[in-house]
């Protein structure tokens, strides 16, 4: 079997909802298997860094739906 070259989560509400969701958690279980880490990026930078992300998303995305709102 191959390695594959990249994982993609999507796990932003598009494919799968769960109520409960903890980004941390999800965080927390993929970080150990970070190959390569050139930075030195620790778990808490890392875990605060894809939740800040996380959010800009979101953000664009409702901003996004809500400026189609106005066009519909």
């Amino acid at each position: 079997m191959e390695k594959p070259e990249m994982i993609i989560f999507d796990y932003g509400r598009t494919l799968i909802y769960q109520p409960n969701y903890n980004a941390s958690n999800g965080n927390k279980a993929i970080y150990p298997y970070i190959d390569k880490n050139p930075h030195n990026i620790s778990f808490e930078e890392y875990d605060r860094s894809n939740i800040e992300l996380f959010e800009k998303s979101k953000q664009k995305e409702e901003s996004i739906l809500k400026s189609m709102s106005i066009i519909f």
